[in-house]
């Protein structure tokens, strides 16, 4: 019998990361480009205390699933997934996040002050935070005016970064009964092959064989009577057989930092997916749909949407934002690789490493609901610079 283990779950936003001569793809994500308002500035920000810094502050609440308590960090990670601050919350019904930090890209999330014996998960969602090289904030669609979010109980003997290798063929995973749980959903995932989980009992035998060597990727959630959500794990194992190695490479690798380019070498400094874009600047995209094959409509065209702009970097100084979707470098348009129909990645990173250090390199974006030509100076990498460290939380 197989019991369950949880890995950590840091790297929560997928990211691909684009440096001339290098690229670094970390299970990107495909799906259509979400719309903004035209002017997504939220409030223009006082400087920092730190040299070219911008004072961040954030009003906020999160609610625990179920009955309990939980001492709470709000963390806010750079788009290298480093910690730029981190804050204590005394009270999670009313609180403020309040940190100095540089220019870029942020994701605010919050976990359990002591992660592994913690009888909550982070929180199931994060903030974006974009500050500009003026200071300008811009904030995710997801916010209202405060953020929220929603941290769930944690079914017992999900253990953080802990990956480990099944005791039988057929694994049978099981988990320790949550009090309140009328039954179980989930889904565990061999190669391409997804089963679906549905049990009232703390356990699941797979119904396929896991060979040495191959992993199983498994979610778990409880729900409640009502049919809510309230309790989760998720995480991966190895077939029985496996070899020690390659577990440990498993482990060691879970919860990675993006990979930064080498001292000297040109970059540009954002993450990227492919996405899609409606030919016409002013026509927003359809929403709840996550693809979209060549030719099956015409008023769409491949485009390479921005997820993240990194500190210091030439992104910051030309003026890219996140959500801003690439539809031609130097006049070159986008192309759609067959093999996946979807944007071409490869392409792309071709038209960057073609460039070299200190040479300009223009982008038609769409910024909806307009399209505009930025230019960027390609930098080198330093990495001296960092974030501010965060100052004392205001609130409860």
């Amino acid at each position: 019998m197989f019991r369950a283990t949880r890995s950590s779950h840091r790297g929560v936003e997928s990211i691909l990361v684009f440096l001339v001569g290098m690229t670094s793809c970390i299970a990107g994500r495909t799906a259509m480009a979400q719309t903004r308002p035209a002017d997504p500035r939220i409030t223009q920000l006082e400087r920092g205390k730190a040299a070219g810094t911008f004072h961040f502050m954030c009003p906020a609440q999160a609610t625990l699933a179920g009955d309990g308590t939980c001492e709470l960090i709000a963390t806010i990670f750079d788009a290298w997934n480093d910690t730029a601050a981190s804050i204590n919350i005394a009270d999670p019904h009313e609180f403020a996040i309040e940190a100095d930090l540089r220019p870029g890209t942020y994701r605010i999330l919050l976990e359990p002050s002591k992660a592994s014996t913690a009888q909550y998960l982070p929180s199931q969602s994060s903030l974006r935070a974009h500050i500009d090289k003026s200071g300008h904030l811009y904030l995710g669609s997801e916010f209202r005016g405060k953020a929220t979010f929603k941290i769930l109980k944690r079914i017992y003997g999900f253990l953080p970064d802990q990956v480990t290798i099944a005791d039988s063929v057929r694994p049978t995973l099981t988990w320790t009964a949550v009090q309140g749980a009328s039954f179980y959903e989930g889904s565990a995932v061999i190669g391409s092959w997804p089963e679906r989980i549905f049990t009232k009992q703390p356990k699941f035998t797979l119904s396929r064989d896991l060979p040495a060597g191959e992993r199983c990727f498994w979610r778990i959630e409880a729900l409640d009577k009502h049919g809510e959500l309230f309790a989760e794990g998720y995480g991966f194992f190895f077939g029985k057989g496996t070899n020690a190695a390659i577990v440990e490479k498993a482990r060691s690798g879970s919860g990675s930092k993006t990979a930064r380019p080498a001292a000297g070498r040109a970059y540009l400094g954002v993450g990227l997916n492919p996405t899609w874009v409606n030919k016409t600047p002013t026509k927003p995209m359809p929403t709840g749909q996550f693809a979209i094959m060549p030719g099956s409509d015409t008023d769409f065209m491949p485009g390479i949407e921005v997820t993240a702009v990194y500190p210091d970097s030439p992104a910051i100084d030309a003026g890219l934002l996140p959500d801003d979707v690439i539809v031609a470098i130097n006049d070159h348009p986008v192309q759609i690789d067959p093999k996946i129909g979807f944007a071409d990645m490869q392409d792309f990173t071709r038209q960057l490493s073609a460039l070299a250090l200190g040479s300009q390199v223009k982008l038609n974006v769409r910024r909806f609901p307009k399209e505009l030509t930025i230019t960027a100076t390609l930098g080198s990498f330093s990495g001296a610079k960092r974030a501010a460290s965060a100052t004392a939380p205001s609130g409860g």
